[in-house]
């Protein structure tokens, strides 16, 4: 009986221990796991739509253009001056066949060509030299002001929206205006004013000066402006009758 009761004694203790091993195997609660290391969630992300661009255009010139240039002319007097013309543009471009299937991905640029009616008015102002001056060099001034209109054949370009731009412009030109010259007294010469009429036609042509395969074909880049004239001056006391020149500078 003492045997039983002493072994129960020395076998309580493994017994409790085991209890409290189960026990704490039960109740245990897992480990927290802090938000901080988490990745922030990620949104659905929307595809991009490429914006639709509507039908093109219908094609249109500028309807304001104009040229600043250098003028020189002469026969027996002559002149060199600086001429300013600006003009409003009539005429619809027209679009011109394709010349051959477009390689690569179409594009929104297409070739127009058409004719053009450009009204306008016309200033200049000019040194004038010769034996007008007895001996001296551009002694006296000529301003001249008028109406001019050009006539002509144009090629271009035009964009999606319909814009044109010119890549050249061959025309003719038929202008009237009135000049005033005023040749200031000079130990040589006596000063003196009087008013001319003066009468011109002028062929030329514009040109698309770019040099980049692309911006010859979008139609950007400076605008050559080069003609020769023939003018009458009529009513002047000096200097009269036929002339002949030449200008070239720019044209927008």
């Amino acid at each position: 009986m003492r045997f039983f009761v002493l072994v129960t004694l020395l076998l309580a203790p493994f017994a409790f221990a085991q209890e409290e091993t189960f026990d704490a195997g039960v109740v245990s609660e897992p480990p927290l796991i802090s938000t901080d290391a988490l990745p922030p969630p990620q949104l659905p992300v929307t595809p991009a739509v490429a914006a639709k661009k509507g039908p093109p255009g219908e094609p249109r010139w500028n309807r304001a253009t104009g040229s600043l240039t250098g003028v020189l002319s002469g026969f027996r007097d002559y002149y060199a001056g600086v001429e300013l013309f600006g003009g409003v543009v009539f005429g619809t471009p027209q679009l011109s066949p394709p010349a051959a299937e477009p390689r690569g991905p179409p594009s929104s640029l297409r070739d127009v060509t058409g004719w053009l009616v450009v009204p306008g008015l016309q200033l200049m102002w000019a040194r004038l030299s010769g034996p007008i001056c007895a001996g001296s060099e551009f002694c006296g001034q000529r301003w001249v002001a008028g109406a001019a209109v050009r006539v002509g054949y144009a090629a271009g370009v035009a964009r999606h929206d319909g814009a044109a731009r010119v890549r050249s412009f061959s025309f003719g030109e038929l202008s009237t205006s009135v000049a005033y010259v005023v040749v200031p007294a000079a130990p040589l010469t006596a000063g003196s004013t009087w008013a001319e009429g003066v009468f011109r036609f002028r062929g030329g042509v514009q040109l698309n000066a770019a040099s980049g395969q692309r911006a010859q074909a979008e139609g950007n880049g400076i605008i050559l402006h080069l003609s020769g004239l023939v003018e009458y001056l009529a009513f002047s006391p000096v200097g009269g009758g036929l002339q002949l020149g030449v200008s070239f500078g720019l044209a927008f």
